[in-house]
């Protein structure tokens, strides 16, 4: 290989070099650039965004059957002898079409309420429209009126507003309503009825539906934990199978959900109580496993990634909340126990995509097997509220960090034109040294 021909492969390596350095010099001014926009992006806080619960696309009214105005108006209820009667034509079609009707579209209606006051004085608006009430059974029994029909299920119920009512069920329930025979009623308005119990007369409206449903009489806001009802409750043994679900039916779930749905009513008196919730690390949660009575209905602070979150319909309750939220957290730190926890109504446990920083309440202790039959134990919370964990840096970080950011993009902009003007230099005296060799080989050439 000729002088030259080293030269010139000389030239080529050096200038594979130096296209190297300026594409890393490239990069690195890319990488700092695009740390600058992110830091800046970060730096501004975004609001929380809340999704709209939307309305359903169906109208429920045109679900409901239409009554026959010439029908409804053979209903008679102005003395006390109409009172006593059933017309049977009117009568039957009202039981009949009460066998289509079901909790969920009255809800979806707005739960409407009937006026005891103005139907008493003027009943004829109100006949054959739907209503819901709730209240306590004062007298049942079933009834049959009609040889060879089914028979039907009387009762009179005193309304959470204290107000009389009768209601006449298609169905005969199966189960008793427990101890405090408290139910849902949901029917259609006949007329003002008078039946005599117990050898009195008493005038109510009369309301006909599908079926009597259980339910809970409602506890009014609250805004602290009842220990003697949190007390009662019995945390259950490790090696138990027990499903989730069952907590929606706990009066003592209801009743801490009550506390934190206040709570979050009042952002001012939830920034107090967390200043004073109990961390759970890892100890605490040991101790917490071996006493847990000493914590329940305590406010706690929780951290994890939510591993799982779901919203769902829920039964009769205390709160009269349609739906119950429900989610799993992991915490590295407290070793392979999950941490569960509820909230009523549509609450958003997984709005975070990182890990989420909530408060709330202690409820128990629940035991259940897990899919690789494994025996666990884990702590159940009712929270009211939840915030994504941040990464705290000094307030005067920021400034440090884009003096740092700029300094190494000033390094990178001297660097890049550097080594652009050392490959300029270098290819320039690569040129010249090749001429020089090229005419020293010429000159050679002619004296040979």
């Amino acid at each position: 290989m000729s002088n030259l021909d080293k030269l010139k492969k000389k030239a080529a390596i050096d200038a594979a070099k130096g296209k190297k350095n300026l594409v890393f010099s490239i990069i690195g001014l890319m990488i700092c650039i695009g740390v600058l926009i992110q830091l800046n992006s970060a730096s501004s806080v975004p609001g929380t965004d809340f999704i709209e619960q939307g309305k359903t696309q169906i109208d429920i009214d045109g679900l409901l059957p239409k009554f026959d105005a010439d029908l409804l108006a053979t209903i008679k209820d102005s003395t006390d002898a109409e009172r006593v009667l059933l017309e049977p034509e009117a009568f039957a079609t009202t039981l009949y079409n009460s066998g289509a009707l079901l909790s969920s579209w009255v809800f979806l209606l707005g739960e409407p309420k009937y006026s005891f006051a103005s139907g008493a004085n003027d009943p004829m608006p109100y006949r054959g429209k739907v209503f819901r009430a709730r209240g306590e059974i004062l007298d049942a029994r079933n009834f049959i009126r009609v040889i060879g029909e089914p028979a039907e299920y009387w009762t009179l119920l005193k309304t959470e507003d204290g107000d009389s009512m009768f209601f006449v069920a298609a169905q005969v329930p199966e189960d008793l309503f427990g101890s405090d025979n408290f139910v849902l009623a949901d029917g259609y308005f006949y007329k003002n009825y008078r039946q005599r119990i117990n050898d009195k007369w008493i005038t109510a409206p009369l309301f006909v539906g599908n079926k009597l449903e259980p339910s809970v009489p409602a506890e009014p806001p609250l805004t602290q934990p009842d220990m003697r009802m949190l007390n009662k409750l019995q945390d259950q043994p490790i090696g138990t199978d027990n499903s989730t679900l069952e907590l929606d039916k706990l009066k003592e779930m209801w009743h801490l959900a009550n506390v934190a749905r206040e709570m979050r009513r009042s952002p001012e008196k939830a920034a107090e109580a967390n200043q004073a919730a109990i961390a759970l690390d890892f100890s605490t949660l040991t101790d917490l496993v071996k006493n847990p009575e000493l914590y329940r209905g305590q406010i706690f602070e929780l951290g994890g990634e939510v591993v799982e979150a779901h919203t769902g319909r829920t039964g009769e309750n205390s709160l009269r909340s349609r739906e119950i939220s429900s989610a799993w957290l992991r915490n590295s730190f407290l070793g392979d126990t999950l941490l569960h926890v509820k909230a009523a109504d549509a609450f958003a446990f997984d709005a975070f995509h990182g890990n989420s920083i909530m408060h709330g309440y202690f409820l128990m202790l629940w035991a259940y097997i897990d899919r690789q039959g494994a025996s666990r134990r884990v702590p159940v919370f009712v929270v009211y509220d939840s915030r994504e964990q941040e990464t705290l840096m000094p307030d005067d970080a920021n400034p440090l960090i884009f003096g740092f950011l700029g300094s190494i993009m000033a390094l990178g902009l001297i660097l890049f034109f550097a080594v652009r003007r050392e490959n300029r230099q270098r290819n320039e005296a690569m040129r010249a040294l090749a001429d020089r060799q090229r005419r020293r080989e010429q000159r050679n050439a002619n004296k040979g």
